[in-house]
């Protein structure tokens, strides 16, 4: 359900980037990557590489590690202008725009099966209320 309500406002608000998911939707190796709950009960991502599991999040509290990571930019003018390269579960843009609101901001997600993974798992409604420009893939 989730999926489909993000793919309805990808259509009317990003129509460019719903067109490159909607070219990728075949293509996709869902099997690349996966969730599991961290220790915390939050969903953490992961990769399978010569069979270990690879992290892109924290594993015991992938929340906590966004809030670290957002907390070590403490430079941030209202005129900014901010990149999120990678989206993960999106735990990072979160918290970042929870604590910067006015600042415009672009997503750009090089692995097609990450964004997806994300629009499977968060609504991005809330977004395009914040100051979101565009999103882009790495085949763009």
């Amino acid at each position: 359900m989730m999926l489909i309500d993000n793919q309805n406002i990808l259509k009317e608000v990003y129509p460019y980037f719903w067109s490159k998911i909607k070219e990728l939707e075949g293509c996709l190796d869902e099997s690349l990557v996966q969730t599991e709950d961290s220790k915390q009960g939050n969903a953490t991502l992961y990769i399978t590489r010569d069979g270990k599991k690879q992290y892109l999040h924290s594993k015991y509290n992938p929340i906590r590690e966004a809030e670290v990571i957002v907390d070590s930019y403490d430079n941030i003018d209202e005129g900014t202008t901010v990149i999120f390269y990678g989206t993960g579960l999106g735990y990072h843009i979160d918290y970042f725009l929870k604590k910067y609101p006015n600042v415009d901001y672009y997503i750009f997600e090089p692995i097609p099966e990450i964004i997806y993974k994300y629009l499977s798992f968060k609504s991005i409604k809330s977004l395009s209320s914040f100051n979101l420009r565009d999103i882009a893939l790495g085949n763009d």
